[in-house]
């Protein structure tokens, strides 16, 4: 990178664990913009919690600068997906056995 490089705009976006709350963050940039929202990926439930932070004519010397997030992660959001997943699973397993289990035969039983 070279010396005495400006930034007209700078976006940085932070993906969250989903489940995570009360998101906090601290910065010695300044920032322009912040948005809060939800990224959905494969197989998430409520969604990723996402912190879009927005900067306007950064210059080099900022990027030795920290960006702190800090946010809380319930001991349930870890039991979130598995259970899910299993769930799912039993479900398409009920639901073989039950289709099993029906008579589809043409003729009269003897």
């Amino acid at each position: 990178m070279g010396e005495g490089v400006s930034y007209r705009k700078v976006e940085v976006r932070v993906i969250l664990p989903e489940g995570a709350t009360n998101v906090r963050f601290e910065t010695e940039v300044p920032l322009v913009g912040m948005e809060e929202g939800v990224y959905r990926t494969f197989m998430d439930t409520v969604g990723r919690t996402t912190l879009k932070l927005t900067a306007m004519n950064v210059v080099d010397e900022a990027r030795d600068k920290t960006l702190i997030v800090t946010y809380d992660y319930p001991f349930s959001a870890a039991f979130r997906k598995p259970i899910t997943i299993f769930l799912g699973v039993a479900a398409v397993f009920a639901t073989a056995w039950g289709i099993g289990r029906l008579d589809v035969s043409i003729g009269k039983k003897s």
